[in-house]
């Protein structure tokens, strides 16, 4: 630490004061005045030193915390480590630090509110559902820059969400399968599909590429007795219920399932009871997990982009926190095709993902902590 690079380094190479060099990086107002010409001095003298300022000292003259509380509920929707990357990426680059906390219940909701205004962060992301506090009402008043994901329950509250275009997603793996040729094309879900969003928008695409193609819907579902909360493989106990069903006569020829553990379950019981997949029975799950890669055969799924809806989440913050309005963004979704859809179908080499872009730069804001701690 003896020979960390100060403030008084980079006045003493760009031949100025502490107090202006201070001024230049403190990105607020300020008595002392100075050229362009003598602020770029002033950068390029840093950059020669590699000296970079602290954060720490930047919070106190900015009134800035440089935080951004991530707050995740465990039992609604999935925020992968993707998702949770594709926030990091973004708001590290903007020279800010998400703060994650999660719960299952709602007073862990409170409690994590209480947290965030204790650290006095600067925004929050937020996966929450149907939020029962009116905390987020007082904070669109008062320009606080909430952004939520996965789910639009906000919206009445004025504020942005990141969503999935699940509508899309099941109109196109409905679509995937009739271009093989099914004609009998089944729905696996839940119980309450038509109360649950994703659920619903998922039937919703599925039913209009149906009836798009003459085809008449099939919808199985099966309780969620079984879900155990946070634990999204619990599905596959869930969907035993519905096996006798969707095996029984006239059986379908192609099943688009709500997840990816209810089609591993689906294609464990066509094989236990002697039918191919994919040539007498294909299957198609939704959210592309790395396990579905090493099912046998290879689970077709159409991929949720929860790396590029964290990222859309972030970068909304970001523009936020810059004093501009926030948008909705709705992530497109692709379809994976793999064999447990088509016939015949050979694992590639393997995949290599796209290095993810440059995040933006850093921007400044306001700061409203107290609307956080919810009354």
């Amino acid at each position: 630490m003896k020979n960390r690079i100060t403030l008084k380094h980079v006045a003493t190479q760009a031949g100025v004061s502490n107090q202006l060099v201070s001024a230049v990086f403190s990105g607020r107002a300020s008595s002392v005045r100075y050229t362009e010409a003598t602020r770029q001095k002033v950068l390029q003298a840093a950059g020669e030193l590699g000296f970079r300022p602290s954060i720490l000292a930047q919070s106190f003259r900015g009134n800035r915390s440089f935080l951004i509380g991530v707050l995740n509920r465990v039992d609604h929707g999935w925020m992968s480590d993707r998702m949770l990357r594709g926030i990091q990426d973004v708001l590290v680059g903007a020279e800010l630090t998400p703060l994650l906390l999660t719960y299952q219940r709602d007073e862990g909701e409170e409690r994590n509110m209480n947290e965030f205004s204790r650290r006095q962060v600067d925004g929050l992301i937020v996966n929450v559902g149907a939020a029962r506090h009116d905390c987020y009402e007082r904070m669109k008043e008062a320009g606080f820059p909430v952004v939520q994901l996965i789910d639009n329950s906000l919206a009445k509250f004025g504020i942005p969400n990141v969503m999935s275009d699940l509508v899309g997603t099941g109109a196109t793996a409905t679509r995937h399968l009739q271009e093989l040729g099914h004609r009998r094309i089944a729905h696996l879900t839940h119980a309450r599909y038509l109360l649950n969003r994703d659920a619903h928008e998922l039937y919703l695409g599925y039913e209009r590429a149906m009836r798009e193609a003459g085809l008449q819907p099939q919808v199985f579902t099966h309780s969620l007795d079984q879900y155990r909360l946070g634990e999204p493989s619990s599905f596959y106990d869930c969907a035993v219920e519905a096996m006798e069903a969707v095996m029984a006569e006239p059986r379908p020829s192609a099943v688009l399932c709500y997840e990816c553990f209810g089609a591993f379950r689906l294609i464990e019981s066509a094989t236990a009871c002697g039918l191919a997949v994919p040539g007498e029975l294909a299957v198609v799950g939704v959210n592309d997990l790395d396990i579905c890669k090493i099912a046998k055969p290879m689970l077709s799924t159409m991929r949720v982009g929860a790396y590029e809806i964290g990222r859309a989440a972030a970068e909304e913050m970001v523009r936020m926190l810059g004093g501009e309005s926030g948008c909705d963004r709705l992530i497109q979704t692709t379809l994976v095709a793999r064999g447990s859809s088509v016939p015949g179908w050979v694992p590639p080499s393997p995949e290599k993902l796209p290095a993810p872009p440059e995040p933006p730069a850093a921007r400044t804001n306001s700061k409203h902590s107290k609307l956080l701690a919810p009354r």
